[in-house]
């Protein structure tokens, strides 16, 4: 059922199990009897499972899942992990919270991967079905049967292209006021889900109007909402910490705090069931040292002014 409901086709799922497509198709037709439901149907060239498969298969993980820890040698050691961890998240997440735990990652486990998919309404469920290892977003509505570490806590911030003329301003004037900010158009990153109002110009849900306004760039992707600051004279607002990375690469100049603003603290989320997971652990230790930077969160400080490599 887990192979099927992952390759939603009979016949790459007999192939994957080294058994015959008759015994695959008699397999399921058995496993139809049992659960009285068709739990697989046609769906192009392939199937689609039914809410009753996709209940059976998040049960079927669980059990899968504490069996392999029933067997699992009690010795770790993350050199001989071959395995992939899959973190659900948002592409800010990449410079923030992924790229500083890599060079420790494969320097003690070489032969393991990373993949990173779009953190979406479905990431609870997936991370139930054992499809993700890891979320990361802010821990906000946080079902009863998940558990989260918190990574980070850093505030929003309004940046431009270095060389901006809101630069100058800046520098003569100490600060950049909100009528000053306004006579500039900004770059909005829509991100979903989220169940914050929606603020112009601050990253959270925004409907995308008819006509434009205020806003030049509606778009998901953080990191190319920065491409396009760099190449306008747009307002971006973002959060500090990938202000800070991101100047690393190109120049840009922090305008100020977005007062009023929650800060961003997001949290590394894993559903309980793999709690124990020895793998999951030592995975959840990178992140506490090389993100968190110890046993509790530093609040970022903010450094106004034009960032640059360092």
């Amino acid at each position: 059922m887990c192979t099927l409901h992952e390759l939603r086709h009979l016949g790459q799922t007999a192939a994957r199990l080294s058994i015959s497509l008759p015994k695959a198709s008699r397999t399921l037709a058995e496993a139809r009897r049992i659960f009285g439901d068709p739990l697989f149907r046609r769906f192009g060239r392939g199937l689609a499972p039914t809410a009753r498969a996709q209940a059976v298969v998040e049960q079927s993980r669980r059990v899968l899942e504490d069996m392999r820890l029933l067997f699992e040698e009690p010795k770790f050691d993350p050199k001989h992990l071959t395995r992939v961890f899959r973190i659900a998240c948002l592409d800010n997440a990449c410079p923030i919270m992924i790229e500083p735990i890599l060079p420790a990652l494969l320097e003690l486990a070489p032969k393991v991967g990373i993949a990173m998919t779009l953190h979406d309404e479905q990431t609870f469920t997936r991370l139930r079905a054992g499809e993700v290892d890891f979320g990361i977003f802010p821990p906000d509505q946080l079902p009863e049967d998940f558990e989260f570490m918190p990574l980070l806590k850093t505030p929003y911030v309004h940046v431009v292209r270095a060389g901006h003329p809101l630069e100058s301003l800046l520098e003569k004037e100490g600060c950049c006021s909100k009528q000053a900010l306004s006579r500039y158009r900004r770059i909005q990153i829509v991100v979903h889900p989220d169940h914050d109002n929606p603020v112009e110009g601050i990253p959270g849900p925004a409907p995308i109007p008819m006509n434009a306004g205020q806003t030049v760039v509606w778009t998901q992707y953080w990191l190319g909402a920065v491409r396009f600051m760099h190449a306008t004279d747009a307002v971006l607002t973002l959060p500090w910490r990938t202000a800070k990375v991101l100047a690393q690469e190109k120049p840009l100049t922090v305008l100020g705090r977005a007062e009023g603003v929650p800060w961003l603290e997001p949290a590394l989320i894993w559903h309980r069931r793999v709690s124990a997971d020895p793998a999951m652990q030592w995975m959840r230790s990178l992140f506490a040292i090389y993100v968190r930077g110890g046993a509790k969160v530093v609040p970022d400080e903010v450094k106004i002014g034009r960032l640059t490599h360092s």
